[in-house]
């Protein structure tokens, strides 16, 4: 793929060059005979090109060439004499065959889809063929001329698209001779790119036989590989030869590092350092470098990286650095020992502590200073320095019945060396843990219905911890041994049902209890409650098909009787049932004798108006649509009257 890309290339070059040339019409075309050599040994390959150029409206070429058998052997290739490249001018061929042990003849037309003939460009290659040697030869050009075609020669015919013979001159040349012996360029990046013809030795030709038409320059602002074209054009045989060798871009000058002699630094700022901050590294070519840093310790000692070099300065005073520099292309630049000089401004270091817990059974024996660890770089001996925010904890006992109860209790502190190099004030609380599990006090509950509340149980349970921090309460609520909800268990407990809760509390450690039971039992004072729907008493009713009534209890289990007229009532007794006054009662029960009783006196009376007399509800009883009929017919007659009223007050106010 390199191959063909690399000769496109060049092809194009040689064809913008080529543009220039100017060919006349009533001009000669050019046939050049190119041999690999003039003279052969016996047993030898002949490797002969031929070369067309400055033709115009070229249709057809017939070549033909007579040999002798005990002269030369030709070598076919498929079974034909004449191959072609790329630079031929004919694609196919017509006629390509060697017959009679004596002719190699070649029929070449132009592709029919192209309207004119062929053009000289840089495609001028008419074929190529191989002969082998059967005797030695002095002269090869001898066996190819023109004028001794019978015994041993060439016959060339071109032909234009008017089919008229196309003249030409016909020379003959040994191929040009071309040695570069270079196997591959290095050049400095950014220098100049050398003269690379300088390097290219032709042998047969004199400078003006020949002429350099290709170069395809590279770029060394850029290092790496690349490849370099030049292209040689032989006039002698209009042959053309590309070259390439390839050219690698290198650099080979070292970074430049910049830097003082010692860096002093606060040991403040250590932790923070930014070597490159002191030190400055450029190339003539990369903008990003590799740079790497050795450390040491005062005494030559190397050390391993920069945190543990900080480490040793923040302990001693002194330490050597040497700074390593590399560019991509491997180039090296190394540093002498730079001292690095710090400076003693840092205070103590103290254990910084947020909180402090202690567990409840250890507060007696509590020590605040043990908790905190204090170094220094030169004190052996700093010191802690605690003050409490609460003024009252003015002694160890006064803190000590504080964190008994649970209370935080909030302080500060901070570390001083002997320099008087101090900490900043922390803030710190002691938090005291809470190891023991609170009790939970509780009895079982009989409660009065009608005084049954929620918060009745609640206020019956008490829960005591150690500490002053309520506790979270867990509640299972269980009827007939069975889990259920609060809403069910609240509302199952109000219809007589045994209930139980089941506590366990946890303080603020987490610390659990056990489980603890309480038996919960409503007592039924409530009686049941009976609803009578469509009759009322002291009504009167012309008729009563169906008594409507509901008897309901707090609790669950009621016994009931209802009479009629002193009879068990059953539904069939209102039919016909007769006129006159009537006692329908209801007696309930429920499972804790509670009793309640309802009675309703009412009459039945004829089914006309005048049963009812001046009772206006019985009307409503029993004469419901009579009533809505009556009123709807007087609103309706006193809107007649309303209309004649107004229309009368209309006529005799157009009168006037």
């Amino acid at each position: 793929m390199k191959k063909k890309i690399y000769f496109i290339i060049s092809i194009l070059l040689i064809t913008i060059m080529l543009s220039s040339l100017k060919i006349k019409a009533n001009s000669l075309a050019n046939l050049y005979v190119v041999f690999n050599k003039l003279s052969f040994k016996n047993d030898e390959i002949v490797d002969i090109t031929i070369n067309l150029d400055q033709f115009i409206d070229l249709n057809e070429i017939k070549l033909q060439i007579k040999i002798k058998n005990e002269y030369f052997e030709p070598i076919l290739e498929d079974n034909k004499p004449f191959y072609f490249d790329s630079a031929s001018i004919f694609k196919t061929d017509i006629i390509n065959d060697y017959i009679d042990n004596s002719y190699l003849r070649l029929r070449l037309i132009k592709d029919s889809v192209i309207d004119s003939g062929y053009y000289s460009n840089y495609k001028n290659n008419v074929c190529h063929f191989r002969l082998k040697t059967k005797r030695p030869i002095n002269d090869i050009k001898e066996y190819f001329t023109l004028d001794n075609y019978e015994e041993m020669g060439l016959s060339v015919y071109l032909f234009n698209t008017n089919d008229k013979i196309i003249n030409y001159k016909i020379s003959y040349n040994q191929k040009i001779q071309i040695t570069w012996d270079k196997e591959k360029y290095i050049v400095e990046v950014f220098s100049y790119v050398p003269n690379f013809k300088e390097d290219i030795v032709i042998a047969n030709r004199e400078s003006n036989q020949y002429e350099f038409l290709l170069e395809k320059q590279i770029n060394t602002d850029l290092i790496g590989l690349k490849t370099i074209h030049v292209g040689v054009y032989d006039k002698l045989t209009a042959d053309y030869i590309i070259l390439s060798k390839p050219v690698e871009v290198v650099d080979t000058t070292k970074p430049t590092i910049t830097y003082p002699n010692i860096i002093e630094i606060n040991d403040d700022e250590l932790l923070e350092i930014d070597l490159l901050h002191y030190i400055e590294c450029n190339d003539n070519y990369d903008e990003y470098l590799k740079i790497q840093f050795q450390y040491f310790s005062y005494e030559g000692v190397e050390i391993n990286n920069l945190e543990l070099f900080t480490n040793y300065l923040s302990n001693h005073y002194q330490g050597y650095l040497i700074v390593k520099c590399e560019d991509t292309s491997g180039n090296v630049a190394i540093t002498p020992n730079i001292l690095i000089r710090v400076k003693d401004t840092k205070p103590p270091k103290i254990t910084k502590l947020d909180e402090i817990r202690i567990n409840d059974i250890d507060i007696e024996t509590i020590d605040l200073e043990k908790y905190f660890q204090i170094t220094d770089q030169y004190d052996n001996n700093p010191r802690v320095i605690l003050k409490f925010f609460d003024t009252e904890l003015n002694d160890e006992s006064s803190l000590k019945k504080r964190l008994s109860k649970g209370e935080k209790i909030k302080f500060e502190y901070m570390a001083i060396d002997e320099s008087g190099n101090s900490t900043e004030r922390f803030n710190c609380l002691i938090i005291p843990v809470d190891t023991i599990a609170p009790n939970i006090e509780v009895v079982d509950l009989e409660i009065l219905d009608a005084d049954y509340n929620y918060s009745v149980i609640e206020k019956s349970l008490k829960v005591v911890d150690n500490f002053i921090y309520q506790c979270n309460l867990n509640k299972n609520y269980y009827i007939c041994e069975e889990e259920v909800d609060y809403d069910t268990f609240n509302n199952m407990v109000q219809r007589g049902y045994l209930g139980k809760i089941r506590y366990q509390a946890i303080d603020l450690a987490g610390n659990t209890s056990g489980y603890y039971y309480q038996s919960i039992k409503l007592i039924d004072t409530t009686q049941p409650i009976i609803e009578v729907e469509n009759i009322n008493e002291s009504q009167k009713y012309t008729n009563i098909k169906k008594i409507n009534y509901h008897i309901s209890d707090n609790f669950d289990n009621v016994e009931f009787e209802v009479w009629l007229d002193d009879l068990v009532y059953e539904e069939s007794q209102l039919v016909n049932l007769e006129k006159g006054l009537h006692k329908f009662k209801i007696i309930a029960k429920d499972t804790s004798n509670n009793v309640s009783q309802v009675e309703i006196t009412f009459e039945i009376i004829e089914d006309n108006l005048i049963g009812c007399g001046n009772d206006p509800r019985c009307y409503l009883n029993n004469y419901l649509e009579v009533v809505i009929m009556v009123v709807a017919l007087i609103v309706f007659v006193a809107i007649i009257i309303v209309i004649k009223i107004i229309m009368y007050n209309k006529k005799k106010t157009k009168a006037k």
